[in-house]
């Protein structure tokens, strides 16, 4: 009973479509990290989180990673990786089926935003969805962040990086201290190892700064 009670709290969090872009042309405005807003964040927030639905016009991360190493792409091409969050899989949406169109969205309100042209521009292009992203990666239907954060006055903290039910048991990953993200994993690590080095009495105690060290 406890093991499906503790299941209960394991909701995925959401998961996203990334787009991988090769232009034909450039766009000025652009920086290397660029947002793009939704119109109503309450809506896109219920869409995602209670309707379990890409929302119509979502927000929209773009990186231009050629702006700031020209080496990325040839002159005067541009190279882009678009990332929105949409939810973990469930029958509520089907990517197989109506994955297409709404990447055609995501362009259409890129467009909009002042990319003019984008579209036609695509010489290159590779996509991600959230069924690609449980298929390619194992994760749990889809998500990228690991597993929903508590609700309410702890909802800033993830799940420990010891198991509270098995002795000797320990965590590292996006879903557990400090969080998702390539260095918040490498870091919790360095955290685990740092449990299994103080339960077993032979802790070392690294700060900060030689923790990120032997993460390289």
């Amino acid at each position: 009973a406890y093991l499906t009670k503790r299941q209960k709290q394991l909701e995925p969090a959401c998961s996203g479509i990334v787009l991988y872009l090769g232009c034909n042309r450039t766009w000025p405005q652009l920086q290397h990290h660029n947002f793009f807003f939704s119109a109503d964040s309450d809506a896109e927030f219920r869409d995602l989180y209670e309707h379990k639905i890409p929302h119509d016009d979502p927000t929209c991360y773009l990186a231009a990673p050629s702006i700031t190493d020209p080496s990325v792409a040839p002159p005067n091409t541009t190279a882009l990786y678009v990332l929105v969050h949409c939810p973990y899989l469930t029958d509520a949406f089907n990517w197989e089926q109506q994955g297409a169109d709404y990447q055609q969205r995501i362009l259409a309100k890129l467009e909009r935003c002042g990319l003019v042209g984008l579209r036609e521009s695509i010489q290159v292009s590779h996509a991600l969805t959230p069924r690609d992203i449980e298929r390619l990666y194992w994760a749990n239907r889809g998500a990228i962040y690991g597993v929903v954060t508590q609700r309410g006055l702890r909802s800033a903290f993830k799940t420990g990086n010891r198991s509270p039910l098995i002795k000797g048991l320990y965590f590292a990953g996006g879903s557990v201290n400090p969080g998702p993200g390539v260095p918040m994993v490498l870091m919790s690590g360095q955290i685990a190892a740092e449990c299994v080095l103080e339960d077993f009495g032979t802790a070392t105690h690294l700060s900060p700064k030689e923790i990120a060290s032997a993460s390289h």
